[in-house]
């Protein structure tokens, strides 16, 4: 039976040669400065200096491992597949065609690098290699030196990687030292329904591709080089008053100045172009939210939107499925000491699962909920911190914000500051809050570093944060707790509401989930 060498190392097997290079320097120049033949001589000494040829061959081809081990992503193999044209099933190349290169002869060998899928590391590779795309990393290189990037994975829960900028740096460090000629690579990446080359181009005149000296080759029928610079020159040009001002009459002109309004406040420098905007975004990837983001809706004013929006439950199954949430909420509450403490999704989903039979239905609610409110409680969505994982929260919180006050009453007969200094730092640690409530909470020493850059006085700084425990500051509650896994302080925020102001909150979209903007990775 086959095994890799990564399963092998895993099962503490003495192998004769074994070795794990460090992600951070493997493939660099210096350490290969042997290397200064043409790609199809790199390509052999590469081989024969760090890789290490596995005992199992696919379609009649050799296979070469090369285990790398990184402090972020642990242990994972680099697989090299020499294709020949007497076994190749397909001996000319699609992907040179559609580069333009089909005027190439066909080359005698082609390599194959291919980290594979998270659940895939362990196990050897099969004959379809080839045709899978959930690997996390497949480029081809001809022995002539040229090759394609055929796909990358570094975005997925499935993905080794944290991001994709790690895997590109790896592939371009391999790329370079062997001394390819030239790669191609269809850009069709894409964030939501947007095509990320555009969101990039616009930004910053370039792909994200462009990181690594890719360049615009080809496009649609028609699309020159000079047309696509041409189009992402004006795109990026544009003034974001002038979009406020086109837009004005439109449906959407008020919300799309909002959003251009809330990131220039946020910002610290002027944003007057698209581009400046979305650069902004890119750098600074909080989530936007509009004023009612902040406020949660009433019960039955969440349920009449569900039962209006594209649903095909009955508004009575919608409350049911809305009931057995909140309940499973207050009792994994009154089981837990910690206040702060939610349920994650699927555990909740699991949960409610017992009680519903439509697991359709149970996600559809789950996944419209933003925040709503029912008698004296309020139920959020919101992301761990820790974990990155999203939660449901249930607060009572207005019976916590009856016994509660900014302390400035109670404090020390010998305090330095005035209570007018008091009242104006506190209020800059809520705004600082506010503007980073996509994150749940916030280390203590993250939320002084932020405060000093409004606020000289360390000292007051300390003795506001000291002093913030469960305190009102405006319409806020300020909640300071010991993360269980950092040991860190961390201060969170809460909207004060009561049950009067509820049912009067202004409802500016149709839609549950009021997160308008980018997330980027």
């Amino acid at each position: 039976m086959a095994s890799t060498t990564i399963e092998a190392c895993n099962k503490g097997k003495m192998r004769k040669y074994s070795k794990l290079l460090e992600f951070e320097n493997f493939a660099s120049p210096d350490c290969h400065q042997s290397m200064c033949g043409s790609f199809r001589e790199n390509i052999r000494i590469f081989l024969q200096d760090v890789a290490e040829l596995e005992d199992y061959t696919v379609n009649g081809m050799p296979i070469w491992c090369i285990l790398i081990v990184s402090e972020h992503n642990g242990v994972f193999p680099l697989y090299t597949i020499e294709e020949t044209v007497q076994h190749s099933i397909h001996p000319f190349c699609d992907h040179c065609k559609l580069s333009g290169w089909g005027h190439h002869y066909v080359s005698k060998r082609r390599y194959h690098f291919i980290i594979p899928a998270k659940e895939n590391r362990n196990k050897p590779l099969k004959g379809n290699f080839s045709e899978l795309q959930n690997h996390n990393l497949h480029g081809l290189i001809h022995c002539n030196g040229y090759g394609h990037l055929i796909c990358i994975n570094g975005f997925k829960e499935k993905s080794i990687f944290d991001n994709g900028s790690d895997i590109m740096d790896l592939w371009d460090r391999v790329c370079t030292t062997l001394k390819a000629r030239e790669i191609s690579v269809s850009d069709v990446s894409k964030k939501g329904e947007m095509e990320l080359r555009l969101i990039h181009g616009v930004a910053y005149g370039r792909s994200w591709f462009g990181n690594w000296g890719y360049k615009y080759s080809g496009g649609s029928s028609g699309v020159t080089e000079q047309k696509y610079d041409t189009a992402i020159q004006i795109l990026n040009s544009l003034g974001l008053n002038k979009i406020i001002n086109d837009f004005k009459n439109d449906d959407k002109g008020m919300e799309i100045k909002k959003i251009i309004d809330k990131y220039r406040e946020l910002s610290e420098k002027p944003l007057i172009t698209i581009s400046d905007l979305l650069q902004y975004i890119i750098a600074n990837p909080c989530r936007y939210e509009s004023k009612t983001g902040d406020s949660p809706i009433s019960f039955r004013t969440f349920v009449n939107l569900l039962a209006k929006g594209d649903c095909r439950w009955a508004a009575r199954r919608l409350e049911h499925v809305l009931v057995v949430i909140i309940k499973l909420l207050k009792e994994h509450k009154d089981n837990n000491l910690d206040r702060k403490c939610g349920m994650s999704r699927h555990e909740l989903r699991e949960e409610a699962r017992k009680s519903i039979g439509d697991t359709g239905l149970i996600d559809f609610v789950l996944k419209s909920i933003k925040s709503f409110a029912v008698n004296s409680q309020i139920i959020r969505r919101t992301i761990n911190p820790s974990t990155r994982l999203v939660e449901f929260t249930i607060h009572d919180v207005v019976k916590e914000a009856e016994g509660l006050k900014w302390p400035i009453s109670t404090i020390d007969s010998g305090c330095r500051y005035s209570r007018n200094k008091l009242e104006q730092a506190a209020k800059v640690v809520v705004n600082i809050l506010k503007e980073h409530r996509d994150i749940d909470s916030m280390a203590r020493q993250e939320l002084r570093d932020r405060a000093r850059e409004c606020i000289r006085d360390t000292g007051l700084i300390d003795y506001v944060l000291k002093s913030l425990d469960n305190a009102i500051v405006g319409n806020q509650i300020v909640y300071r707790s010991r993360n269980p896994i950092t040991k860190r302080i961390e201060f969170a925020l809460e909207s004060v509401t009561n049950q009067g102001s509820i049912e009067n909150f202004e409802i500016i979209s149709s839609t549950l989930d009021n997160e308008v903007g980018l997330e980027f990775e």
